[in-house]
């Protein structure tokens, strides 16, 4: 008994300072190895397994928490054979996979919002040649209703609507008309929807999307001279 009270001794201290695995001659993992060699059965030894399984999957959680994957499989890995049966380890990998994934996508997504605000704030902005396919990688990276994705789908309205109301106020119907044209043009983006309503001019909904698109009509609701300019703006015709 002597033995155990001196393992227990250290496995206390080694939990104290969170060496559960490491260093490889000082840590609780091998004094808990040293337990059960003299009893698997001992309360001290029950109560200290029960302990270092707690203090792992504590660590592991942490090391999840800051994206430390590969540390955090890598403590399961040492601490499973004396403390996980073999479906609990399966569990906890898979909720590890899981979060990896997780990660691994949301990294993505800010790396897609990034390039996309890069391309609003460029020369082109809107007219941006990549813009169009961007949007929907974004998508295929998150889902549409990811309220970041809402968030650009509305700088994108705010921006072509301040745009096409600008055009109709000076009666440019060649920038009105290009305007239109880029709004079908980002209608590549699947999933989404575009609204832009601004001032007295809209385009209603314009449908991204995975079957028909319902073609957009602006409205004006000022007299006849700028009803006909809302007329040919709708026919594409100078």
């Amino acid at each position: 008994m002597i033995i155990l009270r001196s393992l227990t001794k250290d496995f206390d201290g080694q939990i104290s300072d969170g060496q559960l695995v490491i260093p490889q001659d000082d840590n609780a993992l091998k004094s808990l190895i040293g337990m059960h060699s003299v009893s698997r059965k001992h309360p001290e030894v029950v109560a200290r397994e029960q302990q270092f399984r707690e203090a792992v999957e504590a660590q592991v959680a942490t090391l999840t928490t800051v994206a430390e994957f590969f540390e955090a499989r890598n403590l399961l890995d040492k601490a499973a054979p004396l403390v996980f049966s073999e479906a609990q380890l399966e569990t906890r990998v898979a909720a590890l996979d899981q979060a990896q994934e997780i990660a691994s996508r949301d990294t993505d997504v800010l790396s897609s919002l990034s390039q996309i605000e890069t391309l609003l704030t460029s020369p082109q902005g809107v007219n941006s040649l990549e813009l169009g396919a961007a949007p929907a990688q974004l998508v295929r990276l998150s889902v549409p209703t990811d309220p970041r994705y809402g968030d650009l789908i509305n700088q994108i309205s705010a921006r072509l609507s301040a745009t096409l109301q600008e055009a109709v106020a000076a009666r440019k119907l060649d920038t009105a008309i290009a305007v239109r044209d880029r709004l079908r043009a980002l209608k590549s983006a699947p999933g989404s929807a575009l609204q832009l309503k601004h001032g007295r001019v809209g385009y209603g909904a314009l449908v991204f999307p995975q079957g028909k698109h319902r073609r957009p009509r602006p409205h004006v609701s000022q007299g006849p001279r700028q009803g006909q300019f809302a007329k040919r703006l709708s026919a594409g015709r100078h």
